[in-house]
């Protein structure tokens, strides 16, 4: 009698053991663009006064870009006749918001200093392409937001200067494209990967565009203006094994020798970008 507990006990912890277990999945969403190309890990669009330079690997499809001024003059960008434009709908850059630098888990859209240095190549952080679940989960679910005692409050500016031979890195929006589900777990929950879905520009689920005004004086109406638009391909399921790999970094200060181990994207680039999702029971998507 007391081994049948025991033996009953054990089957269901086991079975709860089971039932929590959470793998992870990646859906990839792969973009073209009307007129920017491949170039320095990075999508990039040139005219004769700038580059605007793209970077859109990241959870739900940051539009991080780069303007940069090719010029000896300096170029304003006025906000207040730029747009971010998801499937016909503007959304506009200016909105007289004040942004607060603190700790906290909240999240913020807002102009930020570029990363790294060298022109056209090296804008974006090494990082980028590391794998972080834990962030990703904790920052999804995450409700609270505590500050510190010291915060620095900046107002939204409308018209940003950019100096000559200069750029700077806006991020102000997401994609964050409704996951698409299949319904069928060999899919949605692929062993290495799966394709669930190949578009065109005139049947893709979202069609995004960049427009930027700009011009040479600081007026209240800009005399140029650039159109960058966007469309999803493809729509890729990766599971987790067939996304990261292990990466050990090796650093050397002074004779000191240190290491780090690492998860990166073997799938990342610069014109896609994705969702994580999990399976948790039967059939069951999370997505972040």
């Amino acid at each position: 009698m007391k081994k049948s507990i025991i033996k009953t006990v054990l089957t269901v912890i086991i079975g709860l053991s089971f039932s929590s277990c959470k793998s992870y999945y990646y859906q990839v969403y792969e973009v073209n663009s009307n007129n920017s190309k491949l170039q320095d890990n990075s999508l990039v669009y040139e005219n004769e006064d700038c580059k605007v330079i793209y970077n859109l690997w990241s959870s739900n499809g940051e539009l991080k870009f780069a303007i940069m001024n090719k010029t000896d003059k300096d170029i304003f960008i006025n906000m207040g006749q730029s747009f971010y434009v998801a499937n016909g709908q503007a959304v506009d850059y200016y909105q007289g918001r004040t942004f607060t630098s603190q700790s906290s888990t909240q999240t913020t859209y807002m102009v930020s200093s570029a990363r790294g240095t060298g022109y056209g190549s090296g804008i974006w952080s090494n990082n980028i392409y590391t794998e972080n679940i834990q962030g990703i989960i904790n920052s999804a679910s995450s409700r609270n937001v505590r500050s510190t005692a010291s915060s620095v409050s900046t107002k939204e500016k409308e018209i940003v200067c950019i100096p000559a031979k200069c750029y700077k890195v806006f991020n102000y929006y997401k994609v964050n494209p409704t996951m698409v589900k299949t319904c069928e777990s060999s899919k949605d929950f692929p062993a290495k990967t799966c394709n669930v879905g190949n578009y065109t520009q005139e049947n893709s689920p979202i069609i995004f565009k960049n427009r930027i005004a700009y011009s040479f004086t600081k007026n209240d109406v800009a005399d140029k203006h650039i159109d960058n638009s966007f469309w999803i391909t493809t729509i890729t399921n990766y599971s987790n094994k067939e996304a990261v790999e292990k990466y050990k970094s090796k650093t050397e200060c002074y004779g000191i020798k240190s290491s780090s181990n690492n998860k990166v994207f073997k799938i990342g680039g610069p014109n896609k970008f994705y969702k994580l999702y999990q399976k948790q029971g039967s059939g069951y998507i999370d997505s972040y």
